[in-house]
């Protein structure tokens, strides 16, 4: 184990729990076993009103592993894994046409994958901020729209 795990994560122990599958944690957000970046590394999957979000997490750390995705990071523990579980997910994102947050991309990092031969191709989802209200402003604006929050 790494220095890391030794000091900030043993001691923490009883307080958390360890999963070893795929599992519905909440109701409507599932995680995905995603083996290859870290030991235990996993995605999610969020589901509400019939339609999904897949959170990649460190599966794809740079656009440029959906046009080579047979790259992968320093950082990857197990790289011949990381890659199998990049293109597995990928499959699954342009086989389900699901959308996607990949938070190592430009922001917003949400879009859909769409499959090109060997690779892939990110479009991300336009206009998901409106140009004329800064980002607080819209926040607050939406956040007052839920039932029971102050006008």
């Amino acid at each position: 184990m790494t220095p890391f795990v030794h000091k900030q994560l043993l001691p923490l122990h009883n307080r958390f729990e360890l999963l070893e599958q795929d599992k519905e944690i909440v109701p409507g957000i599932s995680t995905i076993f995603a083996p290859g970046h870290t030991p235990g590394h996993m995605a999610l999957v969020i589901a509400s009103s019939g339609e999904q979000l897949l959170c990649l997490g460190d599966v794809i750390t740079h656009p440029i592993h959906l046009e080579e995705p047979e790259w992968y990071i320093e950082s990857d523990c197990q790289p011949e894994q990381a890659v199998r579980t990049r293109r597995w997910l990928l499959d699954r994102s342009t086989g389900e046409h699901t959308r996607v947050f990949a938070f190592h991309f430009d922001f917003p990092g949400l879009g859909y994958v769409h499959q090109l031969q060997e690779a892939w191709k990110w479009q991300p989802i336009q206009g998901t901020l409106n140009s004329n209200v800064g980002v607080g402003q819209s926040f607050k604006r939406r956040r007052a729209t839920l039932p029971g929050a102050p006008a």
